[in-house]
């Protein structure tokens, strides 16, 4: 039986992978109690899922001059949009639904848990979000990283169906949220790679939920270019 766990190697490959416009995957270290999420299973058969309560925070954000923030600068500080996977881009302002300019502190305030299971139908993943931008359009995605150093992904696409009707859902007023997807077997949305009937029997993959500047989600695709949406907070799976 395979063992899930979100380690910190994996956390600080996924960070810096992403900086730089990809994402690789280590070799899987074994599991420890030193490095291992305290809130990630150690089962992945069908009927016991893997749980993760480790958000990280995508590091595509950054300052008005197109430099990356550390999540531990001046919470006042108004984040934007300065680099995608494909490497730098805008800067392109961050703003909330009700039309201010988000801050750092507001971005990185993310909490919640995520828990996979392998069901008949697929692949069932579900979150639970708190601290997010509240009233606003959020989106999850799949990504299975390539073993090899380019391109960056095997896979991304949209959580649930491919087209993307599964994968949106709206925060309350004080920033809750939650989605629960069902992903069949079969290539994903975007980059159209194939997802196993059981995404826990792959090396590594990842959970992602987009913020939609815009105020509308796009089906298939994130968004229409990068000055709509924003990856905020991820999920790693990893054997």
């Amino acid at each position: 039986m395979a063992r899930w766990s979100v380690s910190g190697l994996a956390v600080a490959v996924f960070v810096s992978a992403l900086v730089t416009g990809g994402c690789s995957r280590q070799a899987p270290a074994a599991p420890s109690p030193t490095l291992s999420s305290p809130g990630l299973s150690s089962s992945s058969q069908q009927g016991a899922p893997a749980r993760d309560s480790t958000v990280i925070i995508v590091p595509f954000y950054g300052d008005a001059a197109g430099h990356h923030l550390a999540a531990s600068g001046d919470p006042s500080t108004p984040i934007y949009r300065v680099s995608s996977p494909g490497g730098p881009v805008g800067p392109f302002p961050v703003i909330a639904p009700d039309g201010h300019h988000v801050t750092l502190g507001e971005w990185v305030n993310v909490t919640g848990s995520a828990s996979a299971n392998c069901i008949n139908q697929g692949t069932h993943i579900v979150l639970h979000l708190s601290g997010l931008l509240p009233k606003a359009v959020y989106s999850v995605w799949l990504l299975v990283p390539n073993p090899a150093p380019t391109p960056g992904f095997m896979a991304v696409g949209s959580a649930g169906t491919p087209d993307g009707a599964e994968n949106v859902f709206q925060t309350s007023a004080s920033g809750e949220g939650e989605s629960s997807t069902i992903t069949p077997p079969g290539p994903l949305s975007f980059i159209h790679g194939m997802f196993p009937a059981c995404g826990l029997t792959l090396p590594e993959f990842h959970v992602v939920t987009a913020y939609h500047i815009d105020q509308r989600a796009w089906g298939p695709v994130p968004g229409n270019g990068p000055a709509t949406f924003l990856e905020q907070g991820a999920f790693v799976f990893k054997q």
